[in-house]
């Protein structure tokens, strides 16, 4: 078509080097708008996707955590029975849960779980604690209502009390003094101790041991006393526990240790210089401040009391 084009009128130069210019300028216009049409194409198909990508991380995380415990992945999905509450980010900011610790110390497996850096201390992206912390209110509570055992574990100063009365108000089981080395892996020994300590303690009090001597009688009240130190919180306990709560996994290494080798689930309060991969449930927060460790410990033991209500 063009070669026709250009042919007569080669008589006239002048004619040909204007007209030349004219006919390709058309076929540039009309094949701009073509070429902008399939550019935006791809604009538009771009920003229908990246609101889907923007909410997918917010979404994925908890399903995959929640898979993994054994109790998570029954046939019946805990968030279909359980009336998890929504928690509200402002309570969480207000506690201090969205406080982490200093950049230099954190473990870079906690990545995902910050939201920016602050004056040298990492923050917490509190969308996301929030989300873990509804799945562990979940996993609470699916423990609870399938009459299982859930153990609070928190050694820490600031924790002690306020892991001890929350428990007792959830009727669940604590440790708070010392995690006694073999807890889980050498339950055999442990049950006889747990035994041993009921005996003293119901001896005591229906005077059986009234024939002993008083030196006797001494040395069963410091071995009571003793017993009750390490376990006082789990004298109930019959059989080993169906899932631990800890507090600050980096310092209760002994108990997270035995219950990864043996399969016992975990919840876990995780802080930015802990590794997050000990736990099957993690919750990213603040695990120092005393208001932070009491609204966590408190939704995870509602979860459990609410549970056992349903039953």
């Amino acid at each position: 078509m063009t070669e026709t084009s250009t042919k007569p009128p080669v008589a006239s130069t002048s004619k040909v080097v204007k007209a030349a210019p004219k006919k390709p300028t058309p076929a540039a216009k009309v094949k701009e708008p073509k070429v902008t049409k399939r550019e935006a194409a791809p604009k538009a198909k771009t920003a229908e996707v990246a609101p889907a990508l923007e909410v997918a991380p917010e979404v994925k995380p908890p399903t995959e955590v929640a898979s993994t415990p054994e109790v998570a992945s029954a046939e019946t999905p805990v968030t279909s029975n359980s009336p998890s509450p929504d928690f509200d980010l402002a309570a969480l900011l207000e506690v201090g849960a969205h406080f982490g610790h200093q950049t230099r110390r954190w473990h870079p497996a906690m990545k995902q779980y910050i939201y920016m850096e602050k004056d040298g201390v990492h923050i917490f992206d509190l969308a996301q604690t929030a989300a873990q912390l509804k799945i562990a209110y979940e996993y609470a509570y699916d423990l609870g209502k399938k009459n299982k055992t859930l153990v609070f574990v928190g050694t820490k100063r600031q924790a002690r009390d306020i892991i001890k009365s929350a428990a007792e108000e959830a009727g669940a089981m604590y440790i708070t003094s010392r995690w006694l080395g073999g807890l889980l892996t050498n339950w055999e020994q442990v049950s006889k101790s747990l035994k041993r300590m009921i005996e003293i303690e119901t001896g005591l009090t229906n005077d059986a041991f009234k024939g002993y001597t008083k030196f006797e009688r001494v040395q069963m009240e410091k071995e009571q006393g003793r017993l009750m130190r390490f376990f006082s919180g789990i004298k109930n306990l019959k059989t080993r526990p169906d899932a631990l709560f800890v507090v600050d996994p980096g310092k209760e290494k002994n108990a997270v240790t035995e219950a990864n080798m043996i399969g016992v689930p975990i919840i876990a309060v995780v802080d930015s210089n802990t590794d997050p991969r000990v736990a099957d449930v993690v919750i990213p927060a603040n695990d120092d401040a005393l208001t932070s460790i009491e609204f966590v410990v408190k939704a995870v033991a509602d979860g459990y009391k609410a549970g056992r209500a349903a039953r």
